[in-house]
């Protein structure tokens, strides 16, 4: 996972029930979403599990130059790092984020999202040009396509219909059965020109089984 996920930082300025300087107590009461959090001065220690108050000699290991830091963690959810002010005897809740399939899709789709859009372009492309059958200009593009996304199960499908437009059965055969190894049940292969057209397209080509000649016997005079 890369690094900028591992961990956030929240920075807020925490409104107290004791604005004025030189408040006699001095405490944050420490609240988070899940409860349970593990809270953590920045070198390390545990202080303790959400809710947590922090006080005292707690309060003073998080505390630098007049401002709290520390970090919160919890299975399942992305640590945090806090950074935030104290003025006197104040309250902080504090949300993580979950580290579900939600997560993953976004973090996902934001980090890959020009290589996603280029295959699709590409895609596109090929897919145009092998519906006006320019077969030559197909091939070129198809070919650079796969040395660049030698994975994708869709650039093997186009491939299979280039090679039947060829009248190369054998070579769209080999063609999809690679898409289908790489993916089986990719809704890309379905909607790009169908597999089920392709089967029955290369069903007509495959040569006919010639039946051998009947040979009648001679009837009895």
């Amino acid at each position: 996972m890369n690094r900028r996920w591992q961990s956030r930082t929240f920075l807020t300025l925490v409104v107290g029930t004791c604005a004025l300087e030189g408040c006699a107590s001095r405490q944050l009461a420490l609240e988070s979403i899940p409860e349970g959090a593990e809270v953590r001065t920045t070198s390390g220690e545990v202080l303790g599990n959400t809710p947590l108050k922090l006080e005292s000699a707690q309060l003073d290991k998080v505390t630098q130059n007049g401002l709290l830091s520390f970090h919160l963690s919890a299975a399942g959810f992305m640590p945090l790092a806090v950074f935030t002010e104290l003025h006197g005897s104040d309250s902080l809740r504090v949300g993580l984020t979950k580290l579900d399939d939600k997560f993953f899709r976004e973090q996902i789709a934001t980090a890959y999202a020009p290589q996603h859009n280029e295959l699709a372009r590409e895609i596109l492309r090929v897919q145009n040009l092998v519906q006006t059958r320019k077969i030559e200009d197909a091939t070129s593009r198809l070919n650079s396509f796969q040395e660049k996304f030698p994975f994708v199960a869709t650039g093997y499908l186009m491939q299979a219909n280039l090679d039947l437009l060829r009248k190369d059965p054998d070579g769209a055969r080999r063609a999809l059965s690679r898409a289908r190894k790489l993916d089986p049940e990719d809704p890309v292969i379905a909607r790009m020109a169908g597999g089920s057209k392709v089967e029955e397209t290369l069903k007509l080509t495959e040569p006919k089984k010639e039946e051998p000649q009947r040979t009648e016997e001679p009837k009895p005079q």
